[in-house]
């Protein structure tokens, strides 16, 4: 995201975002009709099929380290950094 000139706040802002729709798609009834105002349409076909096959790789402790990671943005030295120190923690690594 960085290197095509998006800032690793907004990237994260909008991943955040759809993490969040995601769930919210597996565990809370009707919630579809709540965010059609929310995601275009594209988004809302993407949102709904990562719900039913991110049954096991999307959980409150992938949320969780990702938003460690959109409160460290502002204080990290390295651009990416916050970011990237998620992705290993996410994958375990």
């Amino acid at each position: 995201a960085v290197e095509r000139g998006v800032e690793e706040k907004v990237f994260l802002d909008l991943l955040l975002r759809k993490m969040r729709a995601v769930m919210m798609f597996r565990f809370v009834a009707n919630s579809r009709k709540e965010m059609a105002n929310d995601f275009p349409a594209e988004d809302i076909a993407l949102i709904e099929e990562l719900s039913k096959n991110a049954i096991q790789t999307l959980t409150s402790r992938e949320l969780a380290e990702v938003l460690k990671a959109y409160e460290s943005v502002r204080v990290a030295v390295v651009p990416g950094l916050a970011l990237e120190l998620a992705i290993l923690r996410i994958s375990g690594k």
